[in-house]
């Protein structure tokens, strides 16, 4: 099978597609209680201020906690549960560091009680990171994103990041290839292999915005959603 047009995008990509979104009133991203509850509480150590901000983030985002959480078969783990266990370590000093490792880590601790919070553990320390330290070191994980990464990608950019080695099944496209490779890098909360490759994706498209890995995360998100 032929590969595809590769999609491409830009820096004025980028900023076109911010400025859009603070122009749609559905989307604008000025509005979100998410950033305006990390703003006016940045720390993490009040156990109800976390609450809150769990909360916010689920909502915002239609992470489904409030459905995922709860001891329901294999799973046993609850809000309290999480609370306590950003609590436990130094979130704030490892979130304003850029320190990559706290969402596999809180991925791994998730899973282990039965339940991958992959995705909203990216989104909880994205937000901290960008909100309240105004730093770009995360990148949001979401299923728009994971389906949509290797639109950009060629099988030589492939091959590049995962080995030489690889190929294409029988049917198959580079951009299920890729979705494919970051589902096992959630499955098995490898955080900072997907950063690197989103870090890979914006140095192929010669992307050097300062806000680029939030920004690549909007524009994957508004274009496709």
């Amino acid at each position: 099978m032929p590969e595809p047009s590769l999609k491409v995008f830009s820096d004025t990509d980028l900023a076109q597609v911010v400025q859009d979104m603070y122009g749609d009133s559905r989307y604008g991203i000025d509005n979100g209680f998410t950033q305006k509850s990390l703003e006016k509480y940045p720390d993490n150590t009040d156990s109800a201020v976390i609450a809150m901000k769990i909360a916010i983030v689920d909502m915002e985002n239609s992470t489904q906690l409030s459905r995922l959480l709860g001891e329901k078969g294999t799973r046993n783990i609850n809000l309290k549960d999480i609370v306590g266990k950003i609590q436990s370590i130094p979130f704030d000093e490892r979130v304003s560091s850029g320190d990559l490792s706290l969402v596999s880590e809180l991925s791994l601790w998730s899973s282990g009680l039965g339940l991958n919070l992959f995705s909203f553990f990216s989104k909880y320390c994205t937000y901290h990171n960008t909100y309240v330290y105004n730093k770009d070191d995360f990148s949001i994980f979401d299923k728009v994103v994971k389906e949509h990464i290797g639109d950009y990608l060629s099988l030589a950019d492939c091959r590049e990041f995962f080995g030489a080695d690889t190929k294409l099944r029988k049917g198959q496209t580079v951009t299920k290839l890729v979705d494919s490779k970051i589902e096992a890098m959630r499955q098995s909360c490898d955080y900072e292999q997907y950063v690197k490759l989103v870090d890979f994706l914006l140095q192929r498209h010669s992307v050097a915005r300062p806000n680029k890995r939030r920004e690549l995360d909007w524009f994957l998100w508004y274009r496709n959603r």
